[in-house]
């Protein structure tokens, strides 16, 4: 079974734009993430073939992309298109949760003192994660979703990172706001409901799975998720690079200044990434040390500074631009200019 995301890549032109707004549509409406991969590799499918058969889009989809999603996903909108989407966002609450839970019984098992049954959990970060979640949630249908077909300017990556940027400044508002309240409930109730969740969801997934492939093992897909994502970057980062150039360039000429070389645009790119490096380890520091200090205060330090770090260090390791320094070191190494070396690696990727 292939992915649509290895598939869209054959897209171009207008059928890329209708695919692209439709993918980010769907996500803004949060729909549960098999039925959003079936429904946008069935769209794939038909972009492609009427792409191949030279058809115009109009003649598919119509003179209007927004009436196109809507219809498209008819049925994954409105009231009851949420009510689908509760039980995997519980799901991934609760994952979360039974994580936690298990983690501060592992930690409090250590102490005799302590009877497991009298430990308590602070929920309180769950439920300012749940508001945040659901805030989050109607500012993407009823704010984000109408720019993504008003504004021509707003493209989908655009939309994604909107609703990461809500995101995270809704969880530090949260912090800043609740970060003194705890709520202690009875760890175990907890504990018990969220697994009995948890396994209750899979056991249904692997069900449908049974009923529609009759087999309980997951469709085997062309390719898997970092291999896509790889080949992705590796294919967009020379012509991401390109335009930048060509855009610094275009801005000097326009201010009568000289056009900067290869070698100079490698020069900055090295420097902008290094000092971008250095700001996101200050930043994550400064996040776990204010942390820490507020726990130590409150004599609660253990064994949530532990946690902390955990989590910020897979945050660090996740979106640390790892291609971009390594396209750079090797730059460095081979005395070649960014642009190059950046074609040389997706060539030899091919």
């Amino acid at each position: 079974m292939a992915s649509y995301i290895m598939e869209k890549d054959k897209l171009t032109g207008e059928y890329k734009e209708i695919f692209v707004r439709a993918e980010t549509y769907a996500m803004l409406l949060g729909i549960e993430n098999q039925v959003q991969e079936d429904m946008l590799m069935n769209l794939v499918d038909i972009l492609c073939t009427a792409q191949e058969k030279k058809k115009p889009a109009a003649q598919i989809i119509g003179n209007d992309v927004e009436q196109f999603c809507k219809d498209y996903f008819q049925e994954q909108r409105g009231i009851l298109g949420a009510i689908r989407g509760i039980p995997g966002w519980l799901y991934r609450v609760s994952a979360v949760v039974l994580i936690f839970g298990i983690l501060e019984i592992i930690f409090c098992a250590g102490d005799p003192a302590v009877q497991i049954w009298t430990v308590t959990m602070d929920i309180s970060g769950f439920l300012v994660g749940l508001l945040v979640g659901g805030i989050t949630s109607c500012i993407a249908l009823w704010v984000l979703r109408p720019l993504l077909f008003r504004l021509k300017k707003v493209n989908a990556t655009v939309i994604a990172f909107l609703v990461l940027i809500i995101n995270f400044l809704l969880i530090a508002v949260g912090i800043i706001k609740f970060g003194e309240q705890t709520l202690a409930v009875p760890i175990l109730p907890v504990l018990i409901g969220s697994a009995m969740f948890v396994i209750a969801y899979k056991g249904y997934q692997i069900y449908q799975r049974y009923q529609k492939n009759g087999s309980i093992k997951k469709p085997q897909k062309d390719g898997i998720f970092r291999e896509i994502y790889h080949n992705t970057v590796k294919t967009e980062t020379p012509k991401q690079l390109k335009k930048r150039f060509e855009k610094i360039n275009k801005r000097r000429r326009k201010r009568g200044k000289t056009e900067i070389t290869s070698e100079e645009f490698t020069r900055k790119m090295q420097m902008e990434y290094k000092m971008a490096k250095i700001a996101i380890l200050v930043m994550y520091a400064a996040i776990w040390a204010g942390s820490t200090f507020s726990d130590i205060m409150r004599g609660q330090w253990w064994p949530d500074t532990v946690i902390l770090a955990g989590i910020l260090l897979v945050c660090y390791r996740l979106f640390s631009p790892k291609y971009m320094l390594k396209l750079l070191k090797q730059c460095e190494k081979q005395k070649a200019d960014v642009i190059e070396m950046a074609e040389r690696m997706a060539e030899e990727r091919r």
